[in-house]
């Protein structure tokens, strides 16, 4: 009878100690969980708005409020949290994407520090395929250099790569690729090559 008890006991730690450390709570902390409760939610969003407006008594953490990663925090990272909660875009590695009709993605922004990008042509874990480069994904880059595309992206919207001052070539494995005014002011962008 004791030897059951303390396999009971045992195993009631045991569990205990599993769920409290696979719990959201102690997991890294995602953009966009600004209370930092293990949950991206409306109360996050709310929190945010409070912030704007001045109110800083509030449980806030900003540094998860910059959904855009653009170093400034204002109604467009509400305006993204509201989407990404709405499940229209999704945030995938240094990307957010929006989804559109016939489980298409268009990339609608890229944060990221790399200077050579690799464009996702599908994301694990959701049906969809990304189709085109939305306007101003790249804007105002000073990092990238090169850009490779998949070959299910067949569109360059205008401005995708607008004012990437370091930017010298795009490749892309789509030879029917359609662009107009894609690379304005882009002063040392050479070409797109085909491979």
């Amino acid at each position: 009878m004791k030897i059951k008890r303390i396999i009971c006991a045992s195993l009631a730690v045991l569990s205990l100690s599993t769920a409290l450390l696979s719990s959201p709570v102690n997991a890294a902390p995602k953009m966009g969980d600004v209370n930092l409760d293990g949950v991206i939610n409306v109360v996050d969003v709310s929190l945010t708005q409070q912030y704007l407006t001045g109110d800083k008594k509030i449980k806030f953490y900003p540094a998860y409020a910059d959904f855009d990663r653009s170093g400034i925090l204002d109604i467009n990272d509400i305006s993204l949290l509201q989407q990404y909660l709405s499940k229209s875009i999704i945030v995938y590695g240094d990307f957010i994407f929006q989804m559109s009709s016939n489980s298409k993605l268009i990339s609608q922004s890229y944060f990221g520090n790399d200077t050579n990008v690799t464009v996702p042509g599908f994301l694990p874990g959701y049906n969809y395929v990304v189709t085109e480069i939305g306007s101003n994904t790249f804007s105002n880059n000073s990092k990238i250099a090169t850009v490779t595309l998949p070959q299910n992206i067949g569109k360059l919207n205008d401005k995708a790569f607008n004012n990437c001052s370091k930017l010298t070539t795009v490749y892309a494995y789509n030879k029917n690729l359609k662009w107009s005014n894609s690379f304005y002011n882009c002063p040392k962008f050479k070409s797109i090559q085909f491979k």
